[in-house]
């Protein structure tokens, strides 16, 4: 959940294609909320028609297609031959699909819409777990091999945010303004650390050598660095605005963006300096994405920019159809992101 990658970019991107989801009764529009993963020359994402998607990273050709019944506007998660993924009606169901043909493997009742992404890690019978948070306050392991529940906690508020996984660490911000971590090389079924943060935290928090950086959507409206062993906040800038978007952090940098009349890329250093700010109309739910020494970040003004990681100069801008509320994803030449116009849009890297 760092919100950053390995690569290179050059001063802009071209559209490759696009692909639009169904879309609702009598072609409404369906937003695709949904971030994309990238896997093995595919795009996995989500949309707000109810379905999950499979299509060619080449070409944006549908490989397959399932209904699941409701909403997804949580990334899925690909871990090996499965990809993961909950949905926001009918109580909140997780689903297991094959990623060959998007078979169902297993589901399971969540207790609760989903909207954040799964995640996972191995215990230490050497299984792999999913980690899957809802809006019934809980968090829950399952084995990811056949969805069997192996332990749940509840948070005592809603669970918005996926868990960070950080080696041996998960770390979870909930919506009743704490920031809890738990150790996963125990039974997992207890809270190591509970944090009451000074706002109220509703993302991803962004992990590196072991400190969290977040920012709230209310409250002082300030950006966070939190130490993960100890649970004292290292420091605090004010940002002039609250936010729904994950920070990203680099081993430099931390960057977030702000919504409502303030609406601005913000960047920092891990010690909290300032070092600039990227004015915007319109703020953003999505999260910026760091390539190297450049950024990705879509907008609800409809923008993807690329601007310059040192200094915060826009490269390139495209606008398409509609409002970006996911984050952008990058593999293999391409960069992929969803829009509320219902269309998935990939760009080519130049």
């Amino acid at each position: 959940m760092s919100g950053a990658c390995e690569g290179k970019l050059g001063d802009g991107l071209k559209l490759a294609w696009r692909f639009r989801t169904g879309g609702g009764a009598g072609g409404t529009v369906s937003a695709v909320k949904s971030s994309a993963v990238i896997d093995g020359g595919r795009v996995f994402i989500g949309a707000d028609d109810g379905r999950v998607y499979a299509l060619t990273l080449e070409r944006g050709e549908l490989i397959w297609s399932v209904n699941v019944g409701s909403a997804v506007s949580a990334p899925p998660l690909v871990l090996g031959s499965s990809v993961i993924v909950g949905t926001e009606g009918n109580g909140g169901v997780v689903y297991c699909l094959d990623v060959a043909d998007g078979g169902e493997r297993w589901s399971m009742p969540a207790g609760g819409k989903v909207v954040a992404a799964a995640n996972h890690f191995v215990d230490a019978a050497g299984r792999d777990c999913v980690l899957v948070g809802t809006h019934g306050n809980m968090l829950h392991g399952f084995d990811a091999a056949d969805g069997k529940p192996l332990w749940s906690i509840n948070m005592g508020s809603y669970v918005n945010a996926p868990c960070s996984v950080a080696g041996s660490m998960a770390v979870l911000a909930v919506c009743d303004g704490s920031v809890r971590v738990l150790d996963l090389t125990k039974a997992t079924d207890k809270v190591e650390l509970d944090v009451s943060m000074p706002g109220l935290v509703a993302t991803a928090m962004a992990v590196r050598a072991g400190k969290g950086y977040a920012a709230d959507c209310r409250g002082p409206e300030s950006l966070y660095c939190l130490d993960l062993s100890s649970g004292d906040v290292d420091w605090r800038r004010p940002l002039g605005a609250g936010t729904m978007a994950p920070a990203a952090v680099t081993d430099e940098y931390v960057l977030v963006v702000t919504a409502a009349a303030e609406s601005a890329l913000h960047c920092f250093t891990l010690a909290g300096e300032f070092v600039w700010r990227y004015a915007m109309s319109g703020g953003s739910n999505g999260g910026p994405l760091v390539v190297g020494d450049r950024v990705l970040l879509g907008g609800d003004d409809g923008y993807l920019r690329l601007l310059r990681l040192a200094d915060g100069e826009r490269l390139w801008q495209y606008r398409v159809g509609g409002p970006i509320e996911s984050s952008p994803a990058i593999a293999a030449g391409f960069v992929i992101v969803g829009c509320n116009d219902g269309y998935v849009y990939a760009f080519r890297v130049e």
